[in-house]
């Protein structure tokens, strides 16, 4: 039986006027409600956040309670649905604050969730449109690594972008998406990263994208199949020194094992 799963994603303050001190028997009421201060773009954001989150607490609870895969079926498709239409709201959000830091961090929330469709094409365009310069498409490029469309997206970033960690995670993030293609297209773009965008860090920890290059170029180089095995140094259970390749020509089997 297949598996369905979901995933996971104020305070008033009153002061009161100096003539509020007075007898209020003197005072005309106003029995108009005040109107509420506007939010602001990311109050906007994290308020949606936060209804998603929300949603998704409610529908993994229904979903455990339902009885039968119809159920769940009918609960998953409702939740997606309601997911779409939150997108159509982060993009609104987008296309009414160009101007505001938060609008990358909506559309990346729509490029990360929404892999097809309208409001993916559009955040694709407000991307290129409104975003191109902005010091925070290193984070959009690592979601982009996981959209089918994302490609085009990463060669027009690494191309007009004026920054260079924005260029250089969208070069790796290009050799990444690359690597389940070609592994000989890949080892090229992974050796342009190195050459071009080595020290750039990468936002994991202290890596830089050369030292995360340098990795898929190991393995692309020296793991695959049918590729000699590394060579390995160590010593037997005797403190005599091997190498593994004092064995070739022979069958050898490895046991790697350890104890913490």
């Amino acid at each position: 039986m297949r598996r369905i799963s979901l995933t996971a994603v104020g305070l008033l303050v009153m002061v009161p006027a100096l003539w509020a001190l007075d007898d209020p028997k003197d005072k005309p009421k106003d029995d108009k409600p005040k109107a509420e201060k506007p939010q602001t773009p990311q109050e906007q954001f994290r308020a949606l956040q936060q209804e998603i989150m929300k949603a998704q607490q409610e529908a993994v609870k229904e979903f455990n309670a339902a009885k039968t895969d119809e159920e769940k079926q009918k609960i998953f498709k409702a939740f997606n649905a309601k997911s779409e239409e939150r997108a159509g709201q982060f993009l609104k959000l987008a296309q009414e604050h160009p101007k505001d830091p938060v609008a990358i961090e909506a559309l990346g929330w729509i490029l990360m969730r929404v892999r097809s469709g309208s409001v993916h094409d559009q955040a694709v365009e407000l991307v290129v449109k409104d975003h191109i310069q902005s010091e925070k498409l290193g984070t959009v490029c690592q979601v982009l690594g996981q959209s089918p469309g994302g490609e085009k997206l990463l060669r027009t970033i690494e191309e007009k972008s004026p920054h260079k960690d924005v260029q250089g995670m969208a070069a790796y993030t290009l050799a990444e998406l690359t690597k389940n293609k070609s592994e000989s297209e890949a080892e090229k773009q992974f050796e342009a990263v190195v050459a071009k965008y080595g020290d750039v860090k990468s936002g994991r920890g202290s890596q830089t994208l050369g030292e995360m290059a340098k990795r898929e170029l190991f393995e692309i180089q020296h793991l695959g199949i049918g590729k000699p095995a590394p060579d390995i140094e160590g010593e037997d259970i005797d403190g005599k020194k091997f190498k593994l390749s004092d064995y070739r020509g022979k069958v050898v089997m490895l046991d790697f094992w350890g104890h913490w």
